[in-house]
């Protein structure tokens, strides 16, 4: 029966042939084949947090366009606008149109008022110029009438203006 030594502070090296010391002052000193294997880990690790330096640099570029760009929506808006009694508030980069209730509709109807179709047709325009825009219509009415018919009357009035735009 072969007696094998063990070493607990030295390793060998296949690659040198020779071995190596483990431990040097208590710390442990990575083998030559360890020392590449965590090199290649830092250079992973580097390139992957310089892909993400990328990726977050590229987004806050998109996010600064995308903040100029409804800047300018919205001043074209305020601008073209202006006089209708279109009302334009802006939260974040969300931009609300408010309608004023006498020129859009008649009461309980859902049919478009003609003295409506200008400020509809600027919008429409506003629209075509930013394409990316994403557009929510909503309808209301007062509070006449039951829940149901005043709910079935808004979806009828926001389906008018938006098969219009």
């Amino acid at each position: 029966m072969k007696r094998v030594l063990q070493y607990p502070n030295f390793g060998f090296n296949a690659m040198t042939g020779k071995f190596t010391d483990l431990v040097a002052d208590g710390v442990i000193v990575p083998t030559m084949v360890e020392r590449t294997a965590l090199q290649k880990q830092q250079a992973e690790l580097k390139e992957a947090g310089a892909a993400l330096t990328g990726e977050r640099e590229q987004f806050h570029a998109a996010a600064e366009q995308r903040l100029v760009e409804v800047n300018r929506q919205e001043a074209e808006l305020r601008r073209q606008t202006a006089g209708t009694g279109v009302q334009v508030e802006r939260e974040g980069d969300v931009i609300q149109l408010n309608l004023p209730d006498g020129v859009t509709f008649d009461f309980a109807k859902y049919d478009l008022k003609s003295q409506f179709y200008p400020a509809l047709n600027t919008i429409a325009s506003t629209l075509k110029e930013y394409n990316q825009t994403i557009v929510e219509v909503s309808g209301h009415t007062d509070s006449v009438g039951s829940e149901a018919s005043n709910q079935k009357l808004s979806e009828r009035r926001a389906s008018s203006v938006r098969e219009y735009l």
